[in-house]
């Protein structure tokens, strides 16, 4: 074991303060991304592009903190923290870096000794922050290391005293450095029992008359192992554990002999770790484990007429932390629990906030008892959703929170604390806007919570086995020539047949698992397009990219992998992206996007019009396409939606870029959209979606359009 000295940068801190920390991950882009977060706030930084390196590294260098990816070659992130747990430091700052944020996944990340979980990718505020954090928790572990070594020590060799009690006649001897401590007159060595029951606190005075006063009568134990509070001089409430046995000197006389030692530094601690156990560090509120142990005696009280569970569920957190910060997120998460505190809101109601608590990192749970029917409850449910969609102040900012928030009633929706919780967030998962963002339990909604929870396993599968395929829709030009092809997936389920996309793609998002989904598309797709060009064939693969996939700090590199692989430069790929993920365009989008443009890779805005794109960011951004809506297409013969193809069109040309017309059916679409001067056009009329080996001959034909 290489124990280091922690150090980093931590707010108030003074001097910085310099610290090696190493980086285990197997991405070269990844590390270098962690590595000049880190060299930017002065540390210095070793780098191992897997576990068996980064146990060298360990084992023969000085290192404060890790950093380490949990997706390795050969040996895994978290087994490696397990390893460095056991054999190497046990309070080593270890950061675990992971793609996933579902809890089962934390829960391993802390079980093998993550000390924190970062998901990625990492803004590089928010990472030399946790680094910050992580190093001062360190040096504070050692030091406690040390302080309870001591302790221990301590704690043999320093007792507050000893004493001997007689039960049958009520007197208190005790040692000279007792009667001090007390502040008693040091000629007084004995005291009336009653007398000295005086110098405990009041609420455990009866603990003390359980355990002493039963001697004078032999029923007692011959063993005490007592805590409790006694006033001692000069310093107010200690914390004193009492060592004593009985001894009988002589038939019929017992005798308690004993010692106490003063443990208020280690009740502290015991106290805090109760309360960390129970309470969410952000918010100081119950956290799910704390809520559950609460609300279980409020279900099995009888004098309670009602209880309701209400979830809120906060939507889009990670995109509130890339927009606001680490920090000013925290900060609204603050204000999200003082507004649930403040009892106001439910004036002039039955309901009645008990509980409030933090039960995951996006949700809240409040507890409301009384005496309220469902319909009241409902009331409070969607006031909730009222107070919390209003904007919140976060600093000098105000910021509008998109929620959903379900209701489960006691006993109806649940017996159990867990179940009752359950409930309430199905129903929140559920809410949707046309019911006020607010939904009562109903049991079919646990049928539908298993289907859901149901599909995602088995797209999880699909993902695995290679289950997913790859479609392909056909752009053609004015001469009815195909010079590109758009990648769609396509899930042939086993046991269900064809699933439909936009079903799959929702799980896949809500599982966190599009990401994985867009690079299987990606990879197909290249593959196919390879294929076809060594063939003669020279097409443009056109695939659509997620707002996630856009904000992962490899994704850059893992478009390059698939290019390098199949010996294609980046003119053979166009990657499509919606308004909405080039809205909040953060330091990682813009890096993605310039790397995507040195790759030669263009660039489309997909569904055109839709979203809330401003004439000066589709300037400024490397776009060489446009994608007009198919919801404009489709109203083609209404005169003010054919002035908005006219538009777009018009605009493209400006801008240099290529129209591209999406869900065009009829040949009055395609005749209107080519008068138009659109250049591309795809859609049902042109030909479906359909797979490779199928759409090969119509790759090589002319056919006309209107």
């Amino acid at each position: 074991m290489t124990p280091g000295n922690a150090g980093g940068v931590l707010p108030g801190d003074g001097a910085a303060r310099r610290a090696r920390i190493l980086v285990v991950d197997d991405d070269p882009m990844a590390r270098e991304l962690v590595r000049d977060a880190l060299v930017a706030a002065g540390h210095e930084v070793v780098e191992a592009e897997h576990a068996q390196r980064a146990r060298a590294l360990l084992s023969s260098q000085h290192v404060d903190l890790a950093v380490v990816d949990v997706l390795l070659p050969a040996e895994s992130g978290l087994e490696l923290c397990a390893w460095v747990r056991r054999h190497h430091d046990a309070v080593l700052p270890l950061l675990v870096l992971t793609g996933l944020d579902d809890e089962e996944t934390l829960d391993e990340a802390l079980e093998a000794g993550a000390s924190d979980v970062l998901t990625k990718p990492v803004e590089p505020g928010l990472l030399r922050q946790r680094v910050a954090v992580a190093l001062a928790a360190g040096r504070t572990l050692r030091a406690l290391a040390a302080s309870e070594r001591s302790l221990a020590e301590a704690e043999r060799i320093a007792e507050h005293g000893s004493f001997e009690l007689d039960p049958v006649q009520g007197r208190l001897a005790l040692s000279a450095s007792l009667r001090e401590a007390l502040g008693l007159d040091p000629k007084s060595r004995v005291l009336r029992w009653d007398e000295a029951l005086q110098h405990v606190h009041e609420e455990d005075r009866a603990l003390l008359r359980r355990a002493h006063e039963p001697l004078a009568h032999g029923t007692a134990a011959s063993v005490l192992d007592l805590r409790f509070r006694l006033a001692a001089a000069g310093d107010g409430l200690r914390w004193v554990e009492e060592r004593a046995h009985v001894v009988r000197d002589a038939p019929g006389a017992p005798r308690v002999r004993g010692v106490l030692r003063d443990v208020t530094a280690q009740h502290r601690q015991d106290s805090r770790g109760a309360f960390l156990a129970s309470h969410d560090a952000v918010t100081g509120l119950l956290n799910r484990s704390g809520l559950l142990s609460r609300l279980e005696p409020l279900l099995s009280d009888p004098a309670q007429q009602s209880v309701a569970v209400v979830v809120v569920a906060l939507q889009q957190l990670d995109d509130l932390e890339s927009r606001l910060g680490a920090e000013r997120l925290d900060q609204l998460l603050r204000e999200v629990a003082r507004t649930l505190r403040q009892r106001r809101w439910f004036a002039g109601t039955s309901c009645r906030p008990t509980l409030v608590a933090r039960v995951a990192p996006a949700s809240f749970a409040v507890v409301h008892s009384g005496d309220l029917c469902a319909e009241q409850a409902m009331v409070c449910t969607r006031g909730l959703v009222g107070v919390l969609g209003a904007p919140l102040s976060v600093g000098s900012h105000e910021v509008r929170v998109q929620l959903r928030a379900g209701l489960a009633i006691h006993p109806e929706d649940g017996s159990a604390p867990g179940a009752l919780l359950r409930a309430a967030e199905t129903a929140a998962h559920k809410a949707e806007a046309a019911s006020g963002h607010a939904r009562r339990y109903a049991p079919s909604l646990a049928s539908e919570e298993a289907q859901r929870l149901a599909l995602e396993r088995d797209l999880r599968g699909a993902l695995s086995d290679d289950e997913l395929q790859v479609h392909f829709e056909p752009q053609v030009d004015a001469r009815g020539v195909v010079v590109a092809v758009e990648g769609l997936a396509r899930w042939p389920h086993p046991s269900h047949g064809w699933i439909p996309p936009l079903r799959f793609v929702a799980a896949a998002e809500d599982a966190g698992l599009i990401a994985e989904l867009g690079r299987r598309v990606l990879a197909l797709g290249i593959a196919q397009i390879a294929a076809w060009r060594s063939e003669g064939l020279d097409l443009r693969l056109a695939v659509n990219v997620s707002p996630h996939e856009l904000q992962e700090p490899r994704f850059v590199g893992s478009v390059a992998q698939e290019l390098r692989r199949h010996d294609l430069d980046g003119s053979a790929l166009e990657i499509e992206l919606t308004e909405g993920a080039i809205l909040e365009e953060g330091w990682l989008v813009a890096a993605n996007l310039r790397g995507l443009a040195e790759l030669g890779v263009t660039l489309a805005l997909d569904d055109f019009g839709t979203g809330y794109s401003s004439l000066s960011r589709l300037a400024a951004l490397p776009f060489s396409t446009l994608k007009i809506d198919r919801s404009f297409v489709a109203g083609l013969d209404r005169p003010e939606l054919r002035a908005v193809v006219r538009s777009s069109v018009a605009l493209a040309r400006v801008l240099g870029l290529r129209s591209v017309a999406e869900g065009v059916e009829t040949r009055d679409q395609a005749r209107l959209l080519l008068d138009e001067g659109c250049d591309l056009l795809q859609g049902y009329l042109i030909r479906p979606a359909s797979p490779a080996s199928e759409l090969a001959p119509r790759l090589r034909e002319r056919q006309p359009l209107p």
